[in-house]
């Protein structure tokens, strides 16, 4: 435990400067660091980390296609290493990524977004062994 507290230690910084100023270059430091963190053991964390992330795809239309995809890059990064077990933090992913496949007339989004957006759905559904996240899979 303490190491997973001093891995998210290390990225509380990033994960705060990425949500505070969603620019390229601090969702880049953020991806760079999740890279090399060790955060496979600590389901946990997965709600504090993917923060920033979320902040910018729920509000998507107010940043540059740069700024989505390097949020949309971080959340992959997050999946592919953690389990996502906690049924609300994979539905709110998966409601909130579901907009980037599925955007409304307004929004229209570059293949590069799409493309990670669906990498993103297919590695969560990909780990689904939850019984309450399986029921997902029948509907």
């Amino acid at each position: 435990s303490s190491g997973i507290n001093a891995e998210y230690g290390g990225l509380r910084p990033l994960c705060s400067a990425a949500a505070n100023i969603p620019n390229v270059a601090n969702f880049t430091s953020l991806l760079s660091a999740l890279e090399e963190v060790e955060i496979e053991n600590a389901p946990q964390l997965v709600q504090y980390i993917i923060f920033p992330m979320m902040v910018v795809i729920q509000k998507h239309n107010s940043h540059p296609t740069e700024v989505n995809e390097a949020a949309v890059k971080c959340l992959l990064v997050v999946v592919k290493k953690v389990k996502v077990t906690d049924t609300s933090v994979f539905l709110s992913v998966f409601d909130q990524v579901s907009t980037m496949i599925f955007p409304s007339e307004k929004s229209t989004f570059s293949d590069e977004l799409l493309y990670l957006s669906l990498q993103v759905m297919l590695t969560m559904f990909q780990d689904i062994t939850e019984p309450s996240l399986c029921l997902l899979c029948t509907v």
